[in-house]
């Protein structure tokens, strides 16, 4: 997971980066957004997946 919360800064980084920019088209601003969403979504599924198997590998006694 540490190279989906690297990959997360980065993008984090870069959007803000290209927000401030005054050029910038806004449809591929739009799409960066986007992009940056799919990669906190997936990582929030990450951690999902791996909370339930630990749960299912270490039952409440």
């Amino acid at each position: 997971m540490k190279v989906r919360d690297t990959a997360i800064d980065a993008s984090s980084k870069l959007l803000d980066a290209a927000s401030r920019h005054r050029d910038i088209d806004p449809d591929w601003l739009a799409e960066l957004r986007e992009h940056h969403e799919d990669l906190v979504s997936a990582r929030r599924d990450d951690q999902r997946l791996v909370d339930d198997t630990y749960r299912q590998l270490h039952p409440p006694r």
